[in-house]
């Protein structure tokens, strides 16, 4: 890893930060050690400017935190303090995971969220992780579609820009794909559509925990039907939509089978995989 990109690792008044340098080049943001320290203590502090909670589980708890006339997400993990020392000696934390697979995806150039850092927090038995991002200016793909006017409603511009966002999230499937990668988590709630995406560009993934080395065809069929499913949680589609997003896929990735049947044999691959989904225990199929 060059100097160039290599993280910056520096002390904080909780514990160790580091600082990605490619997220300081996007974000404008000084190479200033005094600053940097005083911005990280500023988000990851009790008495932080919390604006809104975005989640609040076992898990972990995500919150949307201004400082220093900047909108920021701070996410701290809820790991056990041991489990986290431990892992965090071999960077395998949920937080360093996030970290590592989003720079996999990048060098992909796959469109995903820069981390301004990660922060290892605590003393003896009471450690934990924080991962500190950009807020991006864009809704989720879930409130996207949450939020969009009834199917009959719409106007032509209004689906020109669904097909054109249906297309984009087929598009990066297919590419994570042909990358040699699988998202084992790829819902709405983890793909924010900004201005760019409504525009035919592919969206911007959050989230990238749970890449890992894609094996097999079935499971980029089974990325897309838990994208698919999580979507209708969210609000109804069309046909059109559902096949643009088997195009853009297949544009940027050829799976097999190939044919002029192809996309009805991927239909009917993701249509199955649904199905199979539908007699499993909700908590299963997270």
């Amino acid at each position: 890893m060059s100097s160039q990109t290599s993280p910056l690792n520096i002390r904080v008044s909780t514990g160790r930060a580091w600082i990605s340098r490619i997220s300081l080049r996007e974000l404008d943001l000084p190479l200033d050690i005094v600053t940097l320290r005083r911005l990280i203590d500023t988000l990851v502090s009790p008495s932080a400017k919390v604006v809104r909670t975005f989640k609040d589980d076992r898990r972990s708890l995500v919150r949307q935190v201004e400082a220093d006339g900047r909108l920021w997400v701070v996410k701290r993990y809820r790991v056990s303090p041991w489990k986290t020392r431990w892992y965090h000696l071999v960077q395998k934390t949920p937080a360093w995971r996030e970290w590592h697979y989003g720079r996999m995806l990048r060098r992909a150039e796959i469109r995903v969220v820069e981390p301004l850092s990660l922060v290892h927090q605590g003393q003896f038995g009471n450690w934990s992780q924080s991962l500190i991002t950009p807020y991006l200016n864009g809704p989720s793909l879930h409130h996207w579609i949450k939020q969009s006017p009834a199917l009959e409603s719409l106007d032509l511009h209004q689906r020109r820009q669904r097909l054109a966002v249906a297309h984009g999230l087929g598009h990066q499937i297919g590419r994570i794909s042909a990358a040699g990668y699988m998202n084992r988590d790829h819902k709405a709630s983890n793909v924010i559509i900004d201005a760019a995406c409504e525009q035919g560009e592919e969206p911007i993934l959050i989230d990238p925990a749970r890449i890992k080395r894609r094996r097999s065809d079935h499971q980029v069929y089974l990325m897309l039907a838990m994208l698919i499913r999580s979507v209708r949680r969210a609000g109804p589609t069309t046909g059109r939509e559902r096949l643009a997003v088997l195009r853009g896929l297949f544009e940027a990735n050829r799976l097999c089978p190939n044919g002029p049947g192809r996309l009805r044999t991927a239909a009917a691959c993701v249509e199955r995989i649904d199905e199979q989904w539908l007699n499993r225990p909700e908590s299963s199929q997270r």
